[in-house]
């Protein structure tokens, strides 16, 4: 652990255990983003921000008490102490952390050749205004008439790295490095008086690798322009039940907004999920299968090797074959349920506290294909492009695709847009007949999941899905 770092943890830790706490915990962070911008073809934004500071959590008499300071200032940190002391001593609630093995280790993210803090500005410069020219270039070859217009041309990169360190009174020391790359195009197409968009994105944990990559840039421009000229023409989609395949980030949402937070611990130990008292139980069919993983699968997503509070991530099963198998817990509901931390302790940064947060939750694969599932369908659509929506705590949702196609007679017949899929999660879990063999999920260092005021970057996405009935409601 480095030296000087270790030095302040190690006072802190002293010093309050002096005072009288029972368990201490220091969180030092050290972290950079980068964002480059173009819009409308002209450069927009170009920043760069440094992000450290130290949390420290505390307990007296199972009372927990947690305060921040940004910097390293020594005074600072003890000054932030003696608040973390003063708010366990006046908290009236009493809580228990699970315990966890003491252990030293630095956590890194390997495999890759390009960290971005080691490629020059201008390389990275480069990219957007390559991704920029390729969109422009790519519209004035496919455009159909001249009264085709592109409105808005919104590219970024952002860049996401740094380091966390966590020292407990326990003995617990580690190091761990997070990396969250995405190069993203936006683009807004007019043809008379219609309009057409789409939203197409790279996102990697493992350096620049990929967003260096020419073949990917030149995909997503391509793809940008594709799609929202393709949207401009598109039909509304049918309305009614209808079977209907969701791409892997439509599964993606499914998974993480209507059923990934009813499946976290806190909810789960205060009896709000609806999930709280039915572990072991058949709630899907046997083809649902719901993971939540630090390292999914092919190091896809958002590589999160250990959570805030030192637990080292594994792969949760939420659901196999349609059973639910548990919760995710930070050590608080782990306690408080009986079990064991899941790595699904988080924090947004350091200045804010621990609570149970998801990192990559995705669907499971089958032993599907794709252009099988199409075939399938006499009647239905396949939905693309998610768009957000809303999701309550019971498992009721509505979710918006931006685009997708009309299935008929198991050939895609035209494009749709802005389809709304909603239902009940319960009720769409039963549905799933079956999943692709391959899953894609993705991250970007833009935007992130929201709880409590906190916002974490997380991964989604899965299988593309195959759900024999789903209510659609086309805009």
């Amino acid at each position: 652990m480095n030296e000087e770092l270790l030095e302040i943890s190690n006072k802190i830790i002293n010093k309050a255990e002096k005072l009288g706490a029972e368990w201490v915990e220091v969180r030092i962070q050290d972290t950079i983003f980068e964002q480059i911008q173009y819009l409308n073809n002209r450069l927009k934004e170009s920043t760069y921000n440094r992000d450290v500071g130290v949390g420290i959590r505390l307990m007296i008499e199972n009372k927990l008490g947690f305060a921040s300071t940004s910097g390293l200032s020594i005074h600072d940190i003890e000054k932030t102490l003696e608040e973390a002391y003063k708010t366990a001593r006046v908290s009236r609630t009493q809580i228990n952390l699970s315990p966890i093995k003491p252990y030293k280790k630095r956590f890194k993210i390997d495999d890759y050749k390009y960290h971005p803090k080691d490629v020059e500005y201008k390389e990275k410069l480069n990219i957007v205004n390559e991704l920029n020219n390729l969109v422009y270039e790519e519209f004035r070859n496919k455009k159909g008439s001249r009264y085709d217009k592109i409105e808005t041309v919104n590219i970024r990169l952002g860049m996401y790295y740094g380091e966390h360190y966590i020292s407990t009174s326990e003995g617990l020391e580690v190091i761990s490095e997070e990396i969250l790359n995405g190069l993203v195009a936006s683009v807004v197409v007019r043809k008379e008086d219609k309009r057409g968009d789409a939203y197409t994105y790279i996102g990697s944990s493992r350096g620049l690798d990929k967003i260096l990559d020419r073949d990917s840039i030149s995909k997503i421009g391509r793809d940008a322009v594709k799609f929202a000229l393709e949207k401009v023409s598109a039909k509304k989609a049918p309305s009614g039940y209808y079977p209907v395949i969701t791409s892997p980030d439509v599964s993606g949402v499914f998974a993480h907004e209507s059923f990934g937070h009813m499946s976290e611990g806190d909810y789960g130990a205060s009896g709000a999920s609806p999930l709280s008292n039915r572990l072991g139980e058949q709630i899907g069919s046997e083809n649902a299968f719901i993971y939540d993983s630090g390292v999914p699968p092919n190091n896809q997503g958002f590589i999160y090797l250990v959570d805030s509070e030192g637990v080292p991530t594994k792969t949760v099963p939420l659901m196999e074959k349609g059973i639910f198998k548990g919760f995710m817990h930070s050590r608080e509901t782990a306690a408080d349920m009986n079990t064991e931390s899941t790595g699904n302790g988080r924090a947004q940064d350091y200045s804010k506290p621990v609570i149970v947060r998801m990192r990559n939750t995705y669907f499971g694969g089958g032993d599907w294909d794709l252009e099988e599932m199409i075939k399938d369908i006499k009647e239905g659509i396949i939905a693309y492009d998610e768009r957000g929506g809303q999701a309550e705590l019971s498992g009721t949702f509505s979710f918006t695709a931006s685009r997708g196609y009309y299935i008929k007679n198991g050939e895609i017949q035209y494009p749709v847009r802005d389809i709304v899929l909603s239902g009940n999660i319960f009720d769409m879990l039963k549905n799933i007949r079956g999943a692709t063999k391959e899953i894609e999920i993705n991250a970007i260092p833009f935007g992130g999941c929201g709880k409590e005021g906190q916002g974490v970057y997380v991964g989604l996405g899965g299988p593309y899905l195959y759900i024999s009935t789903l209510n659609i409601g086309g805009g």
